[in-house]
């Protein structure tokens, strides 16, 4: 039952996210920025990082559109709840998407996670613009 809903909540937030995508990109013409979400995700369970990127990819495109309303935004995370790899090698995958993006925004209390931590290092060092959940 538990993998069910899990599979649920995954289709669920891919569908949600794939309409947001096309809600914010109207425009095939207009250049595309990449955004890389972080956010904590350790203690968490499937559903709630799901809901916690959701909100994180609407509130980063409230902020790049208004910044730059002439751009296509296509999100970035690292997620992967089947991924049995070990936290390090995780946290080097997301590091790796993190480099390929414009921006990074960062979730409530990413202060508190070493992997967040790290990845706001990670983006102020390489001068990513640097985008904040208030």
């Amino acid at each position: 039952m538990k993998l069910f809903k899990c599979l649920i909540s995954i289709t669920a937030g891919f569908l949600v996210g794939n309409a947001i995508y096309k809600y914010i990109n109207n425009n095939d013409n207009r250049k595309t920025v990449k955004c890389f979400i972080s956010t904590p995700m350790t203690g968490k369970d499937v559903n709630e990082v799901i809901h916690n990127l959701f909100i994180a990819k609407i509130e980063a495109a409230k902020l790049i559109k208004k910044e730059r309303p002439d751009v296509n935004i296509k999100f970035i995370d690292s997620y992967d709840p089947y991924s049995t790899d070990n936290p390090v090698s995780l946290l080097s995958d997301a590091i790796h998407e993190l480099g390929k993006c414009e921006y990074v925004y960062f979730t409530k209390k990413w202060k508190e996670s070493r992997g967040c931590n790290i990845e706001h290092n990670v983006a102020e060092s390489y001068n990513k613009k640097i985008l904040y959940e208030v």
